[in-house]
């Protein structure tokens, strides 16, 4: 199982996009004697139905089971009190599919519109 931290020990930083669950932040992990830790908070929207918020626990679940130097490393959830979050490594960089879209051989080029 992965460390639960107190809602006191996460500090939100900057708003970085929104996912399928809610609002994705970059934030720190503070308080716990160390220094503090900048990490990526994934919310899970406050008033979720039952189902959004079982599929959110249920992602908990599964990224406590995966340990892989090419994925994200899940550092700590937050499920006492809303919102509930996810905190990951933070990733300066963002996330695989915004690196590739920015560093693909095409990116400086113009999409063609519908009359091309």
């Amino acid at each position: 199982r992965v460390r639960e931290f107190h809602p006191a020990n996460i500090r939100f930083i900057q708003e970085l996009g929104e996912g399928a669950f809610g609002k994705v932040y970059k934030g720190e992990i503070v308080g716990t004697g160390d220094e503090p830790l900048l990490v990526a908070i994934k919310t899970l929207k406050e008033n979720a139905s039952a189902k959004t918020t079982s599929d959110f626990r249920r992602e908990v679940d599964l990224m406590c089971e995966l340990r892989h130097e090419n994925i994200v490393c899940l550092l700590g959830v937050c499920l006492s009190r809303e919102p509930l979050s996810m905190l990951f490594e933070f990733m300066p960089k963002g996330d695989l599919h915004e690196f590739l879209i920015t560093h693909s051989p095409h990116a400086t080029e113009h999409p063609l519109n519908q009359s091309d």
